[in-house]
């Protein structure tokens, strides 16, 4: 024996049912979405706080590098001056000064 098919009254009871669970559904999805949606613009003000400090160290190493090739090139000219100072000492000549 089969079972009787459902009346339009129980198909639609159910068809109603499906609707409002869909509803549900729709609304829990939409809060989820919510919730992901303010992580990741969290994550993104993240992401931009760190390029901005990242922007902020390379600009400091930029000119500390700017800085110690100053100095080295003004360490060269001392050297260059003690070795002729040296040089000159060793010939037995007076370097003159300046």
């Amino acid at each position: 024996m089969s079972p009787e098919p459902p009346d339009d009254q129980t198909t639609a009871h159910r068809v109603t049912q499906v609707h409002q669970e869909l509803r549900e559904f729709k609304a829990e999805t939409a809060i989820r979405f919510d919730g992901v949606d303010r992580r990741f613009d969290a994550v993104d003000r993240r992401f931009d706080a760190i390029d901005d400090r990242l922007d902020r160290v390379e600009k400091r190493i930029v000119e500390s590098e700017v800085r110690l090739s100053t100095e080295i090139v003004g360490l060269q000219g001392t050297l260059h001056d003690i070795r002729d100072l040296l040089r000159a000492q060793a010939a037995g000549k007076r370097p003159l000064r300046g």
